[in-house]
């Protein structure tokens, strides 16, 4: 009997690892080809190199050094970082000219590792990949064997790049089949997918911890103030009048503003948290939430590289 449910339109995200590259090398063209034209070169990369009609010429894994300068034959120390593959063939062919008529050079890479991005979380391998070709999100979840688990939080999952959010919506990606939010990645990027199944809370800011504050097991009736001690109190610079809490998707958060100055002084209750709830303790005044979410969200996406690196597998967030 014929099923009347259609696939998922990124149900391949969940294959096994090889038919998941394979498919989404097919589709998204992040192949050799793609990698020659548009890599570009940094220290660290290493490639076979050989004037056309002449083998005896040829060098296997010629690498490029710390000053991004690389030697063959008679063209000694030609900076080639920073160019493509094309560039540094022509560079090289130019510095060969002074010797050699005509010189054709034959330039294939060995091994392309002097970018990389990190992947984190609900994956099928955490870690650090080569970025040696126009690798996307899909491409980058696929490389890693796929999502693993069902619990996964897209709306708290997030692509980091310079410490800050790229505003990518991995819901829409994932659940939506929005391909528009495939974006592709750069050199030091870091992508996590998050879980449901964690139970906590975070607090960040002015707080004893520290700037980076910490991760807080959600009881059942875990409240802004009790999180703010779990963290180690206030800091002596911290704003005590007011706090910020971040809910809900990355994309899209719901910001709540707690007078926690009331709270203290017991003219009105406590504010109860919910699981993923982030708590933003600033140490000036602040009137508009939105003023704050760009250092809360910031402090977090820090903080989950920071804790995704140390246990070195899955975590929930």
């Amino acid at each position: 009997m014929r099923s009347n449910h259609s696939p998922h339109p990124l149900s391949f995200l969940r294959a096994p690892a090889a038919a998941i590259i394979l498919i989404s090398l097919a589709i998204f063209g992040a192949n050799d080809a793609t990698a020659q034209g548009t890599y570009v070169i940094g220290s660290g990369d290493s490639f076979s190199l050989q004037l056309h009609g002449l083998p005896e010429s040829r060098q296997e894994a010629v690498s490029v050094g710390a000053d991004g300068a690389v030697s063959f034959l008679e063209a000694r120390r030609v900076r080639v970082a920073g160019l493509t593959i094309a560039q540094a063939r022509k560079r090289l062919e130019d510095a060969l000219a002074v010797s050699v008529r005509s010189p054709r050079l034959i330039m294939n890479p060995v091994a392309l590792g002097s970018k990389k991005y990190t992947i984190l979380g609900m994956v099928g391998g955490n870690g650090t990949f080569p970025l040696d070709s126009e690798v996307t999100l899909i491409d980058a979840i696929a490389r890693s064997g796929g999502i693993q688990d069902a619990a996964v939080d897209f709306e708290r999952s997030f692509l980091s790049r310079g410490g800050k959010k790229v505003p990518v919506d991995m819901k829409q990606l994932y659940a939506g089949g929005d391909l528009s939010q495939n974006i592709r990645l750069r050199d030091g990027d870091y992508i996590y997918i998050a879980s449901v199944i964690g139970k906590e809370c975070y607090v960040f800011g002015a707080v004893g911890r520290g700037e980076s504050g910490g991760v807080i097991p959600l009881g059942q009736q875990q409240t802004v103030i009790g999180a703010i001690a779990a963290a180690g109190g206030y800091s002596r610079s911290a704003w005590k009048n007011k706090v910020l809490i971040v809910r809900g998707s990355l994309t899209k958060p719901e910001l709540i503003e707690v007078k926690t100055g009331d709270i203290i002084a017991a003219k009105t209750n406590d504010v109860l948290l919910q699981a993923g709830d982030i708590v933003y303790v600033h140490t000036k005044p602040w009137a508009l939430a939105t003023d704050l979410l760009d250092v809360a969200l910031r402090a977090f996406i820090t903080a989950s590289i920071s804790r995704g690196l140390d246990v070195g597998t899955s975590v929930g967030l």
